[in-house]
């Protein structure tokens, strides 16, 4: 089995991340303009629970693909040529 090339990955997983901020962006336009008392009735958990999701998710994103492979990558690197480290 070949294994793809993690600077490929990376790729992948930051415009997925693009997307998945944009939907995490409508999410937060919607839910922001929500009283706090009354996030939690029935009208507004739908908004609520989908912007929790879609934050969840972004999260996901981040960490378990674009750090993984950005770090991956940086291992791959040259103590000079590294940008950070971990």
């Amino acid at each position: 089995m070949k294994t793809r090339d993690p600077l490929l990955v990376l790729q992948d997983a930051l415009k997925d991340m693009e997307k998945t901020a944009i939907w995490l962006r409508q999410s937060w336009d919607r839910c922001r303009i929500i009283p706090a008392a009354q996030a939690a009735s029935e009208a507004n958990a739908e908004a609520v629970e989908a912007f929790m999701s879609r934050f969840a998710r972004t999260v996901d994103l981040l960490a378990n693909k674009v750090l993984r492979y950005a770090r991956s990558i940086s291992w791959n690197l040259s103590p000079r040529d590294r940008c950070w480290t971990f």
